[in-house]
């Protein structure tokens, strides 16, 4: 339960409403799991009834997989693009490059690092607090230095690797939205087991 939803952990908590909400989904979610894997919520489930259930907890265990299967968390732009964003971006925040390049081994890896830029500053300066200094070619961007165990060498990036791309952060819908259709599922089967229960 942790692994799905960190919030239970109270990371990233914003406020008494978001951890009801968290806690009311994990309990609920439990309960349903419980009544799917025994075969039993209102009556005798059927096989599709718990497949539904196990769909129900799994949607109140981590709401946040069908938002951004919705609304992917990041857009993937170009280096030259995200480059003034990079540079206005608030101090001591983070950005997500996609690197590319060849290991001490010979591999071609790519890999998704994020850097911490530091203060506010120039482009440069900011690049270089999160250890990199980079060369443009008609090729791309390059990696021209690795600062000595700054960020970027800690992340496993190395010399004349490739900034491939960055990921910016998009805005989301409110995860807490799956709870309407999650709840109307969960209903209805309650509805029909209730009716064939009576029966």
């Amino acid at each position: 339960m942790f692994i799905f939803n960190t919030k239970l952990l109270l990371i990233g908590i914003e406020g008494p409403v978001d951890l009801i909400l968290t806690v009311v989904g994990a309990v609920t979610a439990v309960l349903v799991f419980a009544a799917a894997t025994q075969g039993y919520f209102v009556a005798r489930s059927r096989l599709w009834e718990s497949a539904v259930l196990l769909l129900v907890a799994f949607s109140l265990f981590r709401p946040q997989y069908w938002i951004d299967m919705v609304q992917p968390p990041f857009k993937t732009v170009s280096f030259v693009e995200a480059s003034p964003l990079i540079e206005a971006a608030p101090a001591m925040s983070d950005v997500r490059l996609i690197v590319r390049g060849e290991t001490l081994e010979g591999d071609i890896k790519t890999r998704t690092v994020i850097l911490p830029l530091g203060a506010r500053a120039p482009l440069d300066d900011r690049l270089k607090s999160a250890g990199l200094v980079l060369r443009s070619e008609a090729e791309g961007v390059f990696v021209d230095d690795v600062v000595f165990k700054g960020p970027a060498e800690a992340a496993g990036v190395d010399f004349d690797w490739q900034i491939v791309s960055v990921e910016l952060p998009q805005d989301q819908p409110n995860a807490y939205l799956v709870y309407f259709p999650t709840g109307l599922l969960l209903a209805g089967i309650w509805f029909v087991q209730r009716r064939r229960r009576e029966d």
